[in-house]
């Protein structure tokens, strides 16, 4: 990762990793990124879900299918301009 990104989309089912894995990975090496979890697997009340959002290892979820207004609001809530 760019030590620049501010925010991270990430899809938990990647072809290579994990995409928690990876999660867990980039909030070790770069604790101040925003990430968002995206997933068709995972539902946002599902125990995976819930704990990693308690745990902060990523800061906001978007369940597949998604349009551009809940993108939108998950930008927003966990980084809202200022």
């Amino acid at each position: 990762l760019h030590p620049n990104i501010g925010m991270l989309f990430l899809d938990v089912k990647l072809p290579d990793i994990d995409g928690l894995k990876f999660a867990s990975f980039a909030k070790q090496h770069y604790p101040q990124i925003k990430i968002i979890i995206i997933s068709g697997y995972y539902y946002r009340d599902s125990e995976a879900v819930q704990q990693g959002l308690a745990n902060s290892l990523f800061d906001g979820f978007i369940g597949k299918p998604f349009n551009i207004s809940e993108i939108r609001s998950a930008i927003e809530t966990i980084a809202p301009l200022q």
